[in-house]
């Protein structure tokens, strides 16, 4: 009797042991298929790009406005006397140093030209920085287009641009070869390569001084003439004559806007600003 309940104990102990051996390895399986192997049904969180804002598309022509007042403000007009294409870089062209030279004579014409306008070189660096986005790494002599003479000269020990003078007197006693256009049409602008190329034509007035006096021309030299403004400005009157020419020429675009030369400058924008690279004058 009692080796039969020893036995039953034994048979209930057995199956207890196999119960948790049972449960042990399931626990163990559910650890493993967790920690492992669901890991590689998992899927990846899905990733979505944030898509960027769509730049707002450049209105050229407001552009092309803000390029027209800087060439007028900085009286690139002064370009043109040169029939000069060229590219501009750290070491100044003569026809960079005379444009700048008579874009502040024009500010305070009060000043002798031959004589007392002096620049420092803290006016003359803003100027390039300003009008061609860079420093001068050199300050050669400012040159007289008429008569192949220096205008100025950069005296270190002061630092600063001085007129040139011969024994004491000044060498230029004319105003050089200053000029400014009448008026302008904006005939094209494109964009290439992030530069703004921008296509003008011009007006321009013989000054007195020169034996095409009181004519009108579409260059600055004043070899091509343009016979209609003389013909409309005798059949008008009660204004001066450019005004006259001016309202004329801007009111005949269609006209007027194929004339040559073309005059081409290219700029490249930077910290919101523009900045003038090139200048090709197209006859």
């Amino acid at each position: 009797m009692e080796e039969n309940v020893s036995m039953k104990k034994s048979k209930g102990k057995n199956i207890l042991v196999v119960i948790l051996v049972i449960l042990l390895l399931g626990t163990s399986g559910y650890i493993i298929y967790d920690k492992f192997l669901n890991k590689e049904k998992q899927k990846e969180p899905v990733k979505t790009e944030k898509k960027e804002d769509a730049k707002p598309e450049e209105n050229l022509e407001q552009i092309s406005a803000v390029l027209e007042k800087k060439i007028n403000d900085y009286n690139m007009d002064q370009l043109d006397v040169y029939e000069k294409s060229t590219s501009f870089s750290e070491m100044p062209t003569n026809e960079q140093l005379i444009t700048m030279l008579y874009y502040f004579w024009d500010k305070d014409q009060s000043k002798n030209l031959s004589e007392d306008l002096n620049l420092t070189k803290a006016e003359v660096d803003n100027y390039f920085e300003t009008v061609f986005g860079i420093i001068p790494t050199s300050y050669p002599d400012i040159i007289c287009f008429l008569d192949n003479k220096p205008l100025y000269k950069y005296d270190t020990s002061k630092g600063e641009y001085v007129a040139y003078k011969e024994g004491n007197i000044p060498v230029h006693g004319h105003g050089g070869d200053y000029v400014k256009a009448v008026n302008d049409i904006i005939t094209n602008i494109t964009k290439e390569n992030d530069n703004y190329i921008l296509t003008l034509t011009k007006l321009y007035v013989a000054p007195m001084t020169s034996g095409a006096s009181g004519h009108y021309y579409s260059d600055a030299t004043y070899k091509t003439m343009l016979s209609d403004f003389d013909q409309f400005i005798d059949e008008n009157s009660g204004e001066g004559n450019d005004a006259l020419a001016s309202n004329y020429f801007i009111n005949n675009k269609e006209k007027f806007k194929n004339l040559k030369p073309q005059y081409k400058y290219t700029f490249k924008k930077d910290n919101n600003d523009y900045y003038l690279k090139s200048y090709e004058i197209v006859k």
